[in-house]
């Protein structure tokens, strides 16, 4: 193998692992907006919906809303994934070392800010059954369309698990 064949392997190399943490990446953020885009869109979001709802018929409204939904759920997962490649190619273009680093530090933080069940709530008896404590982020999911009042409580930091007591 000659001297000159080297530096394109590396290439090849720091490209692909670039590709792959950006495929984590995108795996990362479309399941964090995917849990935590029904908060925003039925929260925040209503009263454009109700407002949109009086000047359009009932159909195009739903058809609407899809898209609407579509487009902020793709939309946020790409401008995250997007950031992430962009600040990552910057690093690895500037030194392997600190990309090294930084490859360590964003796998880190992914598999501790990684939303976690913590708490589930019945529709019309709570039955006490918390998993584990929460340091950090809380955040009730509730899913769309479900009417029942059932819930679940993710936690995006450090969990500690609750000893089941008699």
């Amino acid at each position: 193998m000659s001297n000159s064949s080297q530096p394109l392997v590396s290439k090849n190399i720091q490209k692909t692992i670039l590709w792959l943490l950006t495929i984590a990446s995108l795996v990362f953020f479309g399941w964090f907006w995917l849990l935590f885009l029904p908060i925003n869109n039925f929260g925040k979001m209503t009263p454009v919906f109700q407002w949109l709802g009086e000047l359009l018929p009932r159909p195009v409204m739903t058809a609407v809303f899809f898209v609407l939904l579509a487009s902020i759920y793709f939309g946020g997962v790409f401008v995250f994934t997007r950031i992430y490649y962009l600040v990552a190619k910057k690093i690895l273009n500037h030194s392997l070392p600190v990309f090294t680093a930084f490859v360590v530090i964003t796998i880190l933080l992914g598999f501790w800010l990684w939303p976690v069940s913590c708490d589930t709530h019945e529709s019309f008896i709570d039955i006490p059954d918390k998993q584990c404590d929460c340091v950090g982020l809380t955040f009730e999911f509730y899913p769309p369309f479900v009417l029942d009042g059932s819930s679940t409580d993710f936690c995006m930091g450090w969990e500690i698990p609750v000893n089941s007591r008699p």
